[in-house]
This record gives C-alpha cells, structure tokens and sequence, in this order.
C-alpha cells in the first residue's frame, strides 16, 4: 500500500489471496492495487502535463505528437511482484521516480499466481488502449523479462518448441535458421485460438507443441508486436554464456601453461586429473542448467494443473496431478544430486595449486580495473550495472586479450610445442 501511495494519490484496495510458493504450498499474501488503471494513467498524465515535462519525446521526434506512449510491465523483486506503468514520453521513462505500481502481491510470479491476480487489469487494459487524452490516441506497450512475458501471453515458456513471444519459429529454426525465412508472427486472436484449442483436446501439457506452445490465457491484451525487447535481461543472459566460455578456454590455456612450464618439476598425472576434473566440471554446470529448466517447466506445469482441475474430469485431474508431483519431486531430486557433485568437484579442485591460473587471474585484474566484483561474476549473480561496464568497448577488449598478455608474458618459457597447442585451440578469446 505504501509503495503504490507514494506514487499516487488514488484510492488503494488491499486485501489477501490464496497464491503460490514455489514448495506449491498455497499462502494467505497480502495484494494490493489501484482499482482503477485508466483514472491512475490520465491522472498522472495530467501531472506531467502541468509541470511541463510530457514535450520531451516529441520535440525529440521519438514519439509521433499526437501519441502517448504507455509501457506495462511486471518484475518480481524484495520478495513482491509489481506490476507497473511507465510514460515513455518522459525524458527518462525507466528511473524509478517514474514508475508507477498499480498492482502489488507478496509471493512469487508463477504463473498461477500471475492468472489469479491480473485478470482484473483484461478489460482495463483494453480501455486504455481505446482511450484518447486531450485528443491524443494512447498506443500501449508491454516490457518485463522473457520469463514473465511468456507467462503473461499464455505460453508455456522459454524451453519449449516454439518458444518465440513474437513468431512461431521452433528451437530448431534458432539452431539452423533456413535462407530467407519468414515466420508467421504471433496475433492476441491466434493466441486465443490456440488456448481454446488446447483447452477443448483436454488440456495436455505434453501435447502443447501442437497449439503453439499457448498453455494458458493471455493475461495483456497487447499485440506481441508491441512487446518491448527485454535488451537488459537479453545482456543479462548472454553476456553470462559468453563470459563462461571465455572462462573455460581461459582455463584450458591455463592448463597448457601448467603442464609446458611445471612440468619438468610435476608429476604429469597431476596435471591429466586436473584437465579431467576441469573437463567434469563443464559437462556439469551444463547438466546442471537443464535440471535447473525441467525442474522450473514441472512446477509450472503443476501449478497449472492445481489451478485448473476443476475444469477437468475429476480422475483425470487426480491422476496427472499425481503424474506432475512425482515428475517433479524427482526433478528436484537430480538437481540436488547435480549441485552435490558440483559441490565436490569444486572442493577437490581446490586442492590443485594451479586450479586458478594465470589466464583466470588476468580476468579478475580487468575486472577489478574496471570497478567490476568477481563475486558477482563467479557466484552466477548479475545485476544491470555489471553488465553494463562489462559491456564497454575497453572492457570487453580488455577481457579478450588477457590470453595474450599471459601468453606474452610466459612465452619464453614455453616450448615451440606449447605455443602451436595454443594458437591451434579453438578459443572465444582469439
């Protein structure tokens, strides 16, 4: 209620609901919304209005003058999801002072969670898109990560075979996209289409590739083509990937350097346990990524289920909501035993001298140059301003070349063997 009535000053319903933890235990949490989004849009809109500060898109030519943008979006943080608006006319849409909640619960964004709350916005929504102010036509945008707007347009979500908010390309297109393909793109009527098609061949999660992947309703009446790229949470998951195939070939260099300059001084087995373990421990974290995805699609799925069944036939709710729990018990439990290995491993390369070589040290004096914590990096935890200095041209070309400057620095040590081994390796960091 707070954080809503800081931003308006509007009539604030609270109140509690049955929702979601992630356990699938159903909780008594507290929601909190604005009853009323289209008063709460041109409410603000008139603010912004008097104070002058609404010209700045159009004297830019951003914004055609006869339009208000609007972005809607959801994002779960501080143990509360928030569904927001934005006015992009502002010169800075995105700061925080100039976001505004209108819906706030206190549990996890599952997508049963996300059904049960933001139904009430349907109609809203497509209000507001009808809506003009001071005679001008209001377009309405969505933003959020992929995750939540895969769960927010019905679609089972980004593992599955037609994973593309926008078009119906498979997996397999993504792999190998053919020559000049075009792929139909997605509409709000395909998207209904799909739902009531799933929903009349009996609700078949294993069969959703045959409705496009729509598993659910849509929750934004909004034209996937006015979906925003998500570009920060797109850095967020890329840039992830890439710096830890950089690390992995920063570690194999390291293991070329180990073996050509100690190893007169070492036993060489040392060095063949070292490159095993280090070859496990890749062939695990990747493991480790799919448990962590078929884990997080059975919890959907079951959540889906809990919330539904009683638009199925009662046995046959029973007995695939029995299927899904056993389904996703031992999902949990090949992740659990996937992290205990990990765990291990990591431990007993510890015991290594070598096992943090120069090639991997080179990369946290670029991070620490460049004001970016290890921590954050090796932990797996990232946040947008990481990213974004990560991202800098002197960053990203310091990063690239600390091989070389290692190389460099050891090279009159290494055999004419050793350097062909590693200009011959196929690396990201070359």
């Amino acid at each position: 209620r707070q954080q809503i009535s800081d931003s308006l000053s509007f009539e604030i319903l609270a109140s509690e609901a049955p929702l979601f933890t992630r356990a699938g235990d159903v909780i008594m949490s507290p929601v909190v919304h604005l009853p009323d989004l289209v008063a709460s849009v041109l409410h603000y809109l008139d603010m912004h209005d008097n104070a002058g500060s609404l010209s700045f898109a159009w004297n830019a030519g951003i914004i055609p003058k006869d339009e208000i943008w609007v972005k809607i979006g959801g994002d779960h943080g501080s143990k509360s999801f928030k569904l927001m608006f934005q006015i992009a006319n502002l010169e800075h849409p995105n700061a925080l002072r100039n976001t505004i909640p209108f819906l706030i619960f206190g549990a996890k964004d599952l997508p049963a969670n996300l059904e049960a709350t933001m139904a009430m916005y349907l109609t809203q929504i497509e209000a507001l898109k009808a809506t003009e102010w001071h005679g001008r036509k209001i377009k309405v945008f969505v933003f959020g990560d992929y995750e939540f707007l895969t769960i927010a347009f019905g679609l089972s979500g980004p593992s599955g075979v037609r994973p593309c908010l926008y078009c119906l390309a498979t997996k397999a297109d993504f792999q190998a996209p053919p020559d000049d393909a075009v792929f139909q793109l997605r509409n709000l009527e395909q998207l209904s289409s799909d739902y009531a098609r799933y929903l009349a061949a009996g609700s078949r999660i294993a069969k959703a590739k045959h409705y496009n992947n729509v598993i659910r309703p849509c929750l934004l009446p909004v034209e996937p083509q006015d979906v925003c790229i998500p570009a920060l949470h797109l850095d967020l998951g890329i840039f992830p990937w890439i710096f830890q195939s950089m690390a992995r070939d920063a570690s194999d260099i390291d293991l070329v350097l180990a073996r050509h300059t100690h190893g007169a001084d070492r036993d060489s087995s040392e060095f063949r346990e070292l490159a095993e373990k280090h070859s496990d421990l890749h062939a695990l974290t990747d493991e480790l990524q799919t448990k962590e995805q078929d884990t997080q699609q059975k919890h959907n799925q079951l959540q889906w289920l809990l919330l539904h069944q009683h638009t199925l036939p009662e046995d046959y709710a029973t007995q695939v909501c029995n299927a899904l729990q056993l389904q996703w018990r031992q999902s949990q439990q090949a992740e659990e035993n996937v992290q205990a290995r990990l765990q291990t491993l990591r431990a007993e390369l510890e015991s290594f001298s070598i096992s943090n070589g120069p090639c991997v040290r080179e990369f946290e004096a670029v991070f620490a140059e460049h004001g970016i914590h290890r921590q954050a990096y090796f932990s797996g935890t990232f946040v947008g301003n990481h990213i974004h200095k990560a991202l800098q041209p002197a960053t990203t070309a310091a990063l690239t070349s600390a091989p070389l400057r290692v190389l460099d620095s050891h090279s009159v040590g290494l055999s004419q063997e050793a350097l062909d081994q590693f200009h011959s390796t196929p690396t990201s960091l070359q």
